[in-house]
């Protein structure tokens, strides 16, 4: 595991990666790191990116709403993507 993780939680990136053809976690609020399968489609990868980005968000919003926050503000942003994708 990099970053000194335990093995535990190395068995559970593995498990989201190979459930979700990708996983990934932001670091510092700068550097996304991402673990992905070669199955790992377009869309997956917009909804893991705006997930993580939305982690990077104000301190407030992040105190107030934590996952839940950037898990909603994910769907939306993919949900926007959806939207626009129709309209090309």
């Amino acid at each position: 595991m990099a970053f000194g993780g335990t093995v535990e939680e190395s068995e559970y990136i593995k498990a989201q990666v190979q459930k979700a053809h990708c996983w990934g976690f932001i670091e510092d609020n700068k550097l996304i790191h991402l673990y992905k399968t070669k199955n790992c489609k377009q869309r997956d990868l917009i909804e893991l990116f705006a997930h993580e980005l939305s982690h990077e968000g104000e301190d407030i919003l992040k105190q107030k709403h934590g996952e839940s926050f950037a898990t909603m503000n994910a769907a939306l942003c993919v949900r926007a993507y959806d939207l626009a994708k129709e309209l090309t």
